[in-house]
């Protein structure tokens, strides 16, 4: 549900159409509306990852500032295909 609401979410759309099929059995469509609860809370918990990895981030740089780089080895350069 999480799934088909954050695309409905990103995409516009007012419903989407769950498919499920397994060999051997009937498939079964079901069409989901969007609800607009799953929508705040989608929002809400992406910008609580957003301000996380923003912490993250703030926190690598602070930690290597003034470290100096590694240099970059090409392990595969030799391989051709």
């Amino acid at each position: 549900m999480a799934q088909m609401q954050a695309g409905m979410l990103v995409s516009g759309r007012k419903w989407c159409d769950f498919v499920s099929w397994s060999g051997g059995m009937p498939m079964h469509v079901q069409r989901v509306y969007a609800i607009p609860e799953w929508f705040a809370t989608i929002t809400e918990a992406l910008a609580a990852f957003e301000e996380n990895v923003a912490d993250i981030l703030a926190d690598y740089a602070r930690i290597t500032d003034g470290l100096p780089t590694t240099e970059r080895v090409n392990y595969d350069a030799e391989i051709r295909f």
